[in-house]
């Protein structure tokens, strides 16, 4: 700061110099005074990063963290930073449960098939095939500009078993055709294909049918659902290519025509699938001799679809625990800084009463459409780490705010909401009216 007093602000040719301190008071201070941040009741420059139209949040948020380690190292000394509100955790959380489910999907096709087809061989091929068809689903995104996020991997979960089931059609048919004729791997995959090659088609462009038109939705609601349908349209078209090139070129190389007796689990699966798939003949059987009553099934099948779509509830997005809620606190007209602010205050003390929220933002003197955040502490996933959604802890903080807020003369009022997903300006939660001054 002595530098800045030091400034010379005129000089005479005597050599005479005056400088700044001579003329004026030379301190640190703010850049204006109608604004108050705090973290957690402490006084904090609070600084926001805004992404850009197509800017990758993950990325964005690992370069602002590198550039804040770095610069941290020259802080003075008691200057800390904080990363209390960071969009992108619960992004990467997402993410991770999805890449998960990714996994576990494949485990339970591999499963299915071996059980089923009770050859190892066999199950190597689908098994092949889905990474394939994933990889080409990838690259298919990439071409049209779209990047791996929470949309795009939901899709790709759901399309998982549609993509398996064009592999599936060929190499059991193939299967079948060996057993039962006693042909060999590669006459039976010709056979096979003159076969099931128009189903395959038919199957991939009633999908696309289905799925295609979805990605033509005009609002905000076409802007969410594009991504997914145009990622399972993409997956269907590129499974249904490999079912026909690489499955049956697969079936060649590695089925055998011998076939080992089964075991002893296979001998009793067997002969319970058999038993099941009797009793259900009999009911289709029963059933096709009754048509009556398959028709009064149908109509009270519909019936019950019809009030249960006028009945449930609907929304834009679910709602989901992001980790963090968002308090409002409103004044009466002409209140000064420093009233809000002891009011922001109690909000933060409210907040911070619960062991579940790690930080409590305050904005103070900031139109912000809320007076203050809270962030709940890292969750594993899409909860809080105590096992409470966001919308338990939102109430019981907003409880404790109310009653702080009646106790200040003047009457105030609080709300609070959780964040909706998507930024889609979808907020719910409580709001509290100013109260008549007693």
């Amino acid at each position: 700061m002595s530098e800045f007093e030091n400034i010379i602000v005129r000089a005479t040719p005597g050599g005479a110099t005056v400088r700044l301190k001579d003329v004026a008071r030379v301190e640190l201070g703010s850049k204006d005074y109608e604004f108050i941040g705090r973290v957690n009741g402490k006084q904090a420059t609070l600084a926001g990063i805004f992404l850009q139209p197509g800017a990758n949040a993950l990325d964005v948020a690992d370069q602002c963290n590198a550039v804040m380690e770095n610069l941290a190292k020259r802080f003075p000394e008691g200057l800390v930073y904080t990363n209390v509100y960071d969009t992108t955790r619960f992004v990467k959380v997402s993410i991770r449960e999805v890449v998960k489910t990714l996994a576990e999907a494949m485990a339970l096709v591999f499963l299915v098939v071996f059980v089923f087809l009770q050859n190892w061989r066999a199950t190597l091929i689908p098994f092949a095939a889905v990474p394939v068809s994933l990889i080409g689903t990838f690259a298919g995104l990439h071409l049209v500009g779209y990047s791996i996020n929470t949309l795009t991997l939901f899709g790709m979960v759901l399309s998982i078993g549609i993509v398996v089931d064009d592999a599936i059609v060929v190499l059991e048919n193939i299967e079948r055709i060996m057993h039962e004729q006693h042909k060999d791997a590669r006459e039976a995959a010709i056979q096979a294909m003159h076969e099931v090659t128009g189903p395959v088609v038919a199957i991939v462009l009633t999908l696309c049918a289905v799925f295609v038109p979805i990605a033509f939705l005009g609002g905000l609601t076409g802007e969410l659902y594009r991504q997914f349908a145009v990622t399972i349209s993409i997956a269907v078209v590129i499974s249904g290519f490999v079912a026909l090139t690489l499955t049956p070129s697969l079936c060649v190389l590695i089925l055998k025509r011998r076939h080992r007796p089964p075991g002893a689990f296979f001998r009793w699966f067997n002969h319970w699938f058999l038993r099941v798939t009797g009793r259900y003949t009999d009911g289709v059987g029963w059933m096709l001799r009754r048509g009556a009553v398959g028709m009064v099934l149908f109509v009270v099948m519909v019936a019950g679809a019809t009030w249960l779509w006028r009945h449930t509830p609907t929304s834009l997005v679910p709602d989901e625990d992001t980790g963090y809620y968002i308090g409002a606190v409103f004044l009466p007209d002409g209140a000064t800084l420093e009233r809000t602010d002891a009011v922001v205050k109690k909000v933060s003390e409210a907040m911070l009463s619960n062991p579940a929220n790690q930080y409590a933002v305050a904005f103070t003197g900031l139109d912000f459409l809320g007076g203050g955040s809270a962030t709940a502490r890292p969750p594993s996933s899409p909860r809080t780490s105590t096992g409470r959604p966001a919308r338990r802890i939102h109430a019981t903080a907003g409880g404790r705010v109310l009653h702080e807020d009646r106790r200040h003369q003047g009457g105030t009022g609080t709300g609070l909401r959780p964040a909706a997903d998507f930024r889609a300006g979808e907020c719910r939660g409580l709001r509290v009216l100013p109260a008549e001054p007693r």
